[in-house]
């Protein structure tokens, strides 16, 4: 082709683009429409520019898992509390809503085929932070519709169609159960003695809560007021912690077959506390604030706390901040997804990173939402991450929702120290040793802190060798963090986890 021809056309596709850019609108359909009305199509009335022309073309690299749905990282609608049910039958349920400077809806998917390919198959509307839960045939949402204060009226839903199709909270008979200024999440749901507990905040000042426990028996209507029971309300101070307050609490059972509610303590500094409330048999929720503020890896973001009868172990995937990612604002660090486990609720132990990337302000794995199934941990995510119209927002504001599975996950009980290298040193482990590998000879100055900062190991080495031992032995169980400024040359940061 000769220059002149070439750039002819190469004028020609401007003008088009131009034109194209001036006289159209956009209409996006994310999903078809696929089951007699039940999906409205989301419509975007935008014009497009040149640049927003050219981002199409862009390329990036998909986030972890697999895509359920995407809202494009331009559009202003992030992706928000995701949810996971399995149905009888083996079908996955997956939820969310969108949040932005609107109300938002709640959105179900299906998969029939372990999570590989998802169906959009319905939308409701004004629903939002609802936590999906099957009982038998029947499928139902719990959460909050929402009202012009961004908070708003507790409701559960019921679909007998496989979430096709959808009740509506219209009175006390049908899904309403109280009405105000409530907020949730889709935490988890403890189902106990033929009854299930769910956790609730109430908002008592701007963004400060109380908590209580609402129960009702799986035999009875659930969508009938008179059939649920309430916990009385403990209001947060900030006399318990330095967090701003407490919300997003997850009902779980005690070794003493007593029902807690672990709460989240947001915008708590350095992170790892969460707030431990204790209810007796006849719904009486209390609260010690000495004893009751415990250790738990990321605990000022949302998580979901599951008892597995198996292992005998609560477990729980979490957004802990590596020592090396630590910074004055931790509760917004949620780059890092960490599986860890605990026999009593207080003490955790950190077994492995289950997702991560090395950038934190514009990724993010959030909100995690899990169901055990078999050997593997099934979970949705709240995923900030590029598409092809650019970065995420934030790494709060999430542009995916994406599934993950995690294969044998009790396994990692018996994990041992992780193999891990960086560029010219390599690093492995035998047995209780860190066996340390250069191409050069090894000198510098070797540390090992645990999470919390500790320094556990302080040594300069000198030496024309180009392979050490580091006997770690004396280390617990736990993760740490293999620091040096100048190995070799190197500027070393490695994350290692020791469970023996």
């Amino acid at each position: 082709m000769n220059t002149h021809r070439f750039i002819l056309m190469h004028i020609l596709l401007i003008v088009s683009i131009q034109f194209y850019a001036l006289t159209s609108k956009l209409i996006i359909d994310e999903v078809p429409n696929q089951k007699d009305n039940l999906i409205a199509k989301i419509e975007e009335d935008t014009i497009i520019s040149n640049e927003s022309m050219l981002d199409v073309a862009k390329v990036f690299s998909p986030p972890p898992g697999v895509v359920i749905f995407n809202s494009k990282s331009n559009s202003g609608k992030f992706v928000g509390s995701p949810g996971l049910t399995v149905l009888a039958d083996g079908t996955y349920i997956a939820t969310h809503d969108l949040f932005g400077n609107f109300i938002s809806d709640t959105y179900v998917y299906k998969s029939v085929d372990k999570g590989k390919t998802w169906e959009y198959i319905a939308k409701i509307d004004s629903l939002t932070w609802a936590k999906p839960f099957n009982i038998g045939d029947s499928l139902y949402l719990l959460g909050v519709f929402k009202g012009k204060n961004n908070l708003g009226n507790i409701a559960i839903l019921k679909s007998v169609n496989g979430g096709y199709n959808w009740s509506r909270p219209t009175d006390n008979k049908h899904g309403l159960l109280l009405v105000g200024d409530f907020h949730t999440a889709p935490t988890s749901i403890l189902f106990y003695k033929n009854k299930i507990f769910k956790a609730f905040e109430r908002t008592i000042g701007y963004q400060v809560f109380s908590c209580f426990i609402m129960s009702v028996n799986v035999n009875t209507d659930l969508l009938d007021l008179k059939n649920w029971n309430f916990s009385n309300e403990i209001n947060y101070s900030k006399t318990f912690s330095k967090a701003s307050t407490w919300e997003e609490g997850n009902a779980v059972l005690d070794k003493d077959s007593n029902v807690d509610v672990v709460m989240r303590l947001s915008n708590y500094n350095p992170d790892d506390r969460v707030a431990i409330l204790k209810m007796t048999d006849d719904m009486n929720l209390t609260f010690d604030s000495v004893s009751g503020i415990s250790s738990f890896p990321g605990g000022s973001k949302k998580f979901t706390i599951l008892y597995d009868s198996l292992s005998k172990k609560y477990w729980t995937l979490s957004n802990y901040v590596l020592y090396t990612d630590r910074t004055n604002y931790n509760g917004y660090v949620r780059n890092t997804v960490v599986l860890a486990w605990s026999d009593d609720l207080y003490k955790w132990n950190i077994e492995d990173t289950l997702l991560h990337c090395a950038d934190y302000y514009t990724h993010g794995f959030q909100y995690i939402d899990w169901q055990i199934e078999d050997d593997d941990i099934i979970a949705v995510s709240r995923t900030a991450w590029e598409d092809d119209t650019g970065q995420a927002h934030s790494q709060h504001d999430a542009n995916y929702l994406t599934f993950h599975r995690f294969t044998n996950f009790r396994d990692k009980i018996e994990k041992k120290i992780e193999d891990t290298q960086n560029k010219n040193v390599l690093i492995r482990s035998v047995g209780d040793n860190l066996i340390i590998t250069s191409k050069e000879a090894l000198t510098g100055q070797l540390l090992i802190y645990d999470v919390a900062g500790i320094c556990f190991y302080n040594k300069i080495i000198n030496t024309d060798d180009k392979e050490i031992i580091v006997d770690v032995s004396f280390l617990n169980k736990g993760v740490y963090v293999f620091k040096s400024k100048y190995l070799s040359g190197n500027k070393i940061n490695l994350k290692f986890i020791k469970s023996n």
